[in-house]
């Protein structure tokens, strides 16, 4: 039962640095019809009744009241709350770890414990000590032993209590002198809001302890042989006002008196009951009975650079969740996280699913600029430059053809003029012949001529 204190002083000091978020709640008024309970423990008393549970990290500590009076010791005992006690080692789940009679705690009507700083705090519901109305006893979970006394009122006395660890509050429920209200303490234990009084709002003389889950108070009202059977009492902190009635079957047998007593949230919506069976002998049995209320938990998803389906998305208990993504232009898809671990994903995912959900989850999808394709680019450049290179070189064949045609008719040209001017050489030429023909002619007939005379 004793846990190193160092490690206890650095969790506490944690809680008190670490803000704590709950999002899981119950799926309404509804959830509480037709609760099946499983019996998980069952012992024989010590000649008293339990009259308050409540639970720890580890154990579940449970008071027997053994009489109304400050002279008899009351037993306070601690059952291992899972297979394997504070140092891993395998127990028997629901076994005795621990049991301790040194004090008188009232009629211990209540009792709920506080992580942040590591106490039980216990409503007595009587006062056979004057100086203890309106008081609660702080007990050491470790020791179960009594620490002090905290005052809360002087006009009533307090039948039950739970604490709220998501605000640091408490939540009592008064005797009839305070109309059997619900009220808001501080974690100073100061009052800071009545929910009203609820006398006569439900079935029952009186209440038993209460425990609070999410908006609701939820408490056993006292039905012990009214011949009615057994109920809960199911009241909205935010409406102020009781939202549900409903009977409960432990599967008791018939004829024999049962008396709900205490309750406490061991789980995200699994409620665990202590009932006194009255088996008509010295000595009563006690069972603990469990069962598990229709629950959400919320799956919360965060995103950067891209859309998301949904960003608090509630699952029932053992459901199942998906989860679309798309990325903002420019963007795409990068990694997705569950609380905080790696998922494995394909490169073009757009969905994320969750099977058989049993609590909340956190998912991140993260997405990433897309990055310039430098490889792509390069080859880019490198394919234009070649087909520059090709029109260069054809441009340039096409130039040199143009240029060989020009010349070629260039010379064509040139060839032409120069044949033409041969001709008109040729043919001068000729008429210089026929020129001289014509002369020398003409000079023969003229010497023929002279020759005559």
């Amino acid at each position: 039962m004793r846990a190193k204190r160092w490690l206890g002083g650095i969790l506490i000091l944690l809680i008190f640095i670490i803000p704590i978020q709950t999002y899981a709640e119950i799926t309404g008024p509804e959830a509480f019809d037709g609760l099946s309970w499983e019996l998980v423990h069952e012992e024989e008393l010590h000649g008293g009744v339990i009259q308050s549970m409540c639970v720890t990290d580890n154990y579940i500590i449970c008071i027997e009241n053994m009489a109304d009076n400050s002279e008899t010791l009351d037993i306070v005992s601690a059952y291992y709350r899972y297979d394997k006690d504070a140092d891993g080692n395998p127990v028997e789940q629901y076994s005795l770890a621990n049991r301790v009679q040194d004090r008188e705690w009232e009629h211990g009507n209540g009792m709920t414990y506080n992580r942040r700083t590591n106490e039980i705090y216990v409503s007595l519901y009587t006062n056979t000590i004057e100086e203890n109305r309106g008081c609660l006893y702080v007990m050491d979970p470790d020791t179960l032993s009594y620490k002090r006394t905290v005052k809360v009122a002087d006009d009533y006395n307090i039948l039950g209590i739970d604490y709220i660890e998501e605000f640091d509050q408490y939540v009592i429920q008064t005797n009839v002198d305070g109309g059997y209200s619900f009220k808001i303490l501080d974690r100073n234990f100061q009052v800071i809001d009545d929910l009203g009084e609820f006398k006569d709002s439900t079935v029952g003389i009186n209440f038993q302890d209460c425990m609070v889950s999410g908006d609701y108070i939820i408490t056993f009202p006292l039905t012990l042989d009214m011949g009615i059977g057994d109920y809960f009492s199911v009241y909205s902190i935010k409406g102020r006002c009781m939202v549900k009635e409903t009977r409960l079957d432990f599967g008791i047998d018939e004829g024999i008196s049962e008396e709900p007593e205490s309750l406490c949230e061991i789980g995200p919506g699994e409620i665990l009951a202590v009932v006194n069976i009255y088996t008509g002998n010295a000595n009563h049995v006690a069972r603990f009975y469990k069962t598990q209320v229709p629950y959400y938990h919320y799956v919360t998803v965060e995103s950067e650079n891209g859309q998301v389906s949904g960003t608090r998305i509630p699952v029932l208990r053992g459901g199942e969740c998906s989860i679309d993504f798309t990325p903002d232009e420019g963007y795409e898809f990068s990694e997705l996280t569950l609380d905080g671990a790696v998922q494995e994903m394909a490169e073009d995912a757009v969905s994320f699913s969750l099977n058989n959900v049993q609590g909340d989850h956190h998912v991140r999808v993260t997405f990433t600029k897309i990055p310039f394709p430098v490889v792509k680019a390069v080859l880019i450049a490198l394919a234009t430059l070649a087909a520059i290179a090709v029109v260069f070189v054809i441009f340039r064949r096409v130039e040199q053809n143009l240029k060989r045609k020009r010349r070629r008719e260039m010379l064509a040209r040139r060839r032409e003029r120069n044949r033409r001017r041969e001709q008109r050489l040729e043919k001068e030429l000729d008429q210089l012949e026929e020129l001289e023909e014509i002369i020398d002619r003409q000079d023969y007939r003229s010497r023929i001529q002279k020759g005559k005379k």
